[in-house]
């Protein structure tokens, strides 16, 4: 069940009960007054059931959360832990007053993650980041700062990036390896070499694909993909 949050209390209302300024230039402060507030409510809202369960926790606690959690790399633990003790984190996900008390439990991340997925966010990550609006009556040869718009959303990172790790970057040379020697015997009138592909895949495999390894299995694994990278180089063309 979801009932509609009224509007946030102001930047200077907050906190005084416990006798608590907030400063109006701090990060947190400066973003939440970039969020429409009835704007995001009225649009996602519709991701929970109307009429059913307990109260759920407001759409702004369950997006800036995500969006706290994506700008500072925190845990779902840690997270919730920040908030708790962050009274600007606590009025950028639109907490009416102070409190220590926890805002969710951590598990709840779970729950926020598919409702209000990476499309959600990047919304979100365009309305908090959009450039300031340039007047164009300035005169073109002032000196103006560079503007633009700075994504803060890791989605937008290349799919196509690898970590490559020793023994991946030694499988990868073999492979290249073959290549070159399948290249010269096509070219070359000698009978092509033995060159064991498939046994020296399925010894990278097991090692690839297994969780947990030592360290001397991880070493025997790269030893034996560089004796077959060795062996690789050591042909010629038409000499096997």
């Amino acid at each position: 069940m979801y009932y509609k949050d009224d509007k946030q209390i102001s930047l200077y209302e907050f906190g005084q009960s416990a006798g608590l300024e907030l400063d109006p230039e701090n990060r947190w402060v400066k973003m939440a007054g970039k969020v429409d507030r009835d704007k995001i409510e009225g649009k996602y809202c519709g991701q929970y059931c109307a009429g059913n369960g307990a109260p759920a926790k407001s759409v702004r606690l369950a997006i800036c959360s995500r969006l706290i959690k994506q700008i500072e790399g925190f845990a779902d633990e840690k997270l919730v832990l920040h908030i708790q003790e962050n009274l600007y984190m606590q009025y950028f996900c639109g907490i009416k007053e102070y409190t220590r008390e926890l805002p969710f439990v951590p598990s709840l991340m779970v729950a926020f993650r598919k409702r209000f997925g990476d499309e959600v966010i990047r919304e979100i990550n365009e309305m908090l980041f959009a450039p300031e609006p340039v007047d164009d009556k300035t005169d073109d040869n002032d000196d103006r700062p560079n503007h633009g718009m700075l994504i803060m959303d890791t989605t937008c990172a290349p799919a196509n990036i690898t970590y490559p790790q020793d023994i991946k970057l030694c499988n990868e040379a073999r492979e290249k390896t073959e290549e070159m020697v399948e290249a010269m015997h096509e070219r070359g009138k000698a009978e092509k070499p033995m060159l064991d592909k498939q046994k020296a895949r399925q010894a990278y495999l097991r090692v690839a694909k297994s969780k947990k390894h030592t360290g001397n299995v991880l070493r025997k694994a790269i030893k034996k993909q560089l004796s077959y990278i060795r062996r690789n180089l050591g042909y010629q063309p038409g000499i096997y």
